[in-house]
């Protein structure tokens, strides 16, 4: 999981552990952590001592607790929460260099002091900080990572905008959201699917021709193929989208939800009622319903597509003639056609899951990527790196890594497996 998605909210909590101080010597202290803007800083520290009076390693403790909380692009994170938070040091918690810590920290400026910012480089004392980041050039930029910022521009989510922050694949075009909510897109351009608006966006969604996405006032704008009418949302103020085959799906502020596009099969006519989630496949949807958080199907109804086993959901999504879900577990149930092994997922713990085609991959609790069904193109063999998130086409799969990188594999034949240099 991505740090800044832990908890959006401005909650507080107390926990207590232990560190060890340069001379090695444990002390018990109790931190308060607030939530500043979906990240999680430790506020106060309270160990007898005056602040600063600690050196050596990053200070670092576990936060565990129950975790509910919805992320940006819409999706719904439960479960269990361990998170080790490092330290963060205001300026005036500078502390003296000290023999345990001299080669793990940089004395940037030359000042005889050290900063317990991210990997405690600390560049300049006296500027500005936001978020425990250093503004270390004084452009009105504060970075973790680059104490030579030169960038004049902010990220739309208040990080270091040149890096990746989602990905979403369609059958042949893959795009994805760059740091500063801008979108590229890559691969089969036929329809002009790979040619985004200019603007700024929170999410991306996917279609096979087409492509959606919700801007920074929940107003959707789409793109691509539109013989049905995929590409022409619904008005509404959106958090979440979902693409198919030729209909697009959005779960509105109010839990409603609308789709436009082809009705051939009912597709775009969604149940009443209100929803967290939705999963657009070919000519099928699935969504979880807030209520209960059973999984409802509609559409094209062949080969058990949208007849959902019993249970409580946190997410679904719909491929060809099948659909997966993740319950509430943390295991994954597929149902529909299994002709491939689409609908027999590993019995693994999952935190995202997505379906295309016949074939479906999802994020395990341990950050690794699982794939099941067809793997004619390598579809169903990922990279052995680490992601916060992932998506199918429908013969590629694309995912986010903790890096904020975009790493891709399977079909290339178009280029949609080719991620550009951002």
């Amino acid at each position: 999981m991505w740090p800044r998605y832990y908890d959006e909210r401005d909650d507080t909590t107390t926990t207590t552990a232990v560190l060890m101080d340069c001379s090695g010597v444990a002390d018990e202290y109790e931190s308060t952590f607030i939530s500043h803007e979906g990240y999680l800083r430790i506020d106060t520290i309270d160990a007898g001592t005056e602040a600063g009076s600690f050196a050596g390693d990053p200070l670092a403790t576990t936060l565990e607790g129950h975790l509910h909380v919805w992320t940006p692009e819409g999706i719904d994170v439960r479960g269990d929460l361990s998170l080790t938070l490092v330290q963060i040091a205001g300026d005036g918690e500078e502390i003296p260099l000290c023999a345990s810590a001299a080669e793990d920290v940089i004395d940037t400026d030359g000042d005889g002091f050290i900063s317990q910012y991210f990997g405690g480089d600390d560049c300049d004392d006296t500027s500005e900080t936001a978020l425990g980041l250093e503004d270390c050039d004084g452009d009105g930029i504060a970075t973790a990572d680059d104490c030579d910022d030169t960038d004049e521009r902010i990220g739309a989510f208040g990080e270091d905008g040149n890096c990746w922050k989602q990905v979403s694949a369609g059958a042949y075009h893959t795009c994805g959201l760059t740091g500063y909510g801008e979108i590229e897109c890559w691969g089969l351009n036929d329809h002009g699917q790979s040619s985004p608006p200019d603007g700024t966006f929170t999410t991306i969604a996917g279609g096979d021709y087409h492509t959606c996405a919700i801007d920074g006032e929940g107003g959707v704008e789409c793109w691509g193929k539109n013989n049905w009418g995929e590409s022409v949302p619904a008005p509404g103020v959106y958090t979440q989208l979902s693409a198919g085959i030729n209909h697009t799906c959005g779960i509105m502020t109010s839990g409603m939800m609308n789709c436009w596009g082809t009705s051939a099969y009912g597709t775009a006519i969604p149940p009443s009622g209100t929803f967290t989630m939705v999963g657009a496949g070919g000519e099928h949807n699935c969504a979880v319903r807030a209520t209960d958080g059973l999984a409802v199907c509609w559409g094209l109804s062949g080969s058990g597509r949208t007849s959902p086993p019993h249970g409580v959901f946190t997410t679904v999504d719909g491929g060809s003639r099948h659909s997966c879900g993740i319950l509430s577990d943390g295991s994954a149930a597929c149902w529909g056609r299994d002709v491939e092994g689409q609908a027999s997922p590993p019995p693994l713990v999952f935190e995202q899951i997505s379906a295309h085609g016949d074939h479906n991959c999802g994020v395990t609790a341990t950050g690794t990527v699982e794939c099941w069904g067809t793997d004619d193109y390598g579809e169903s063999s990922p990279p052995d790196s680490l992601f916060i998130e992932i998506t199918t086409g429908w013969q590629h799969g694309c995912g986010l890594t903790e890096d904020l990188e975009i790493e891709c594999w399977g079909d290339d034949s178009y280029g949609q497996s080719s991620t550009p240099e951002l």
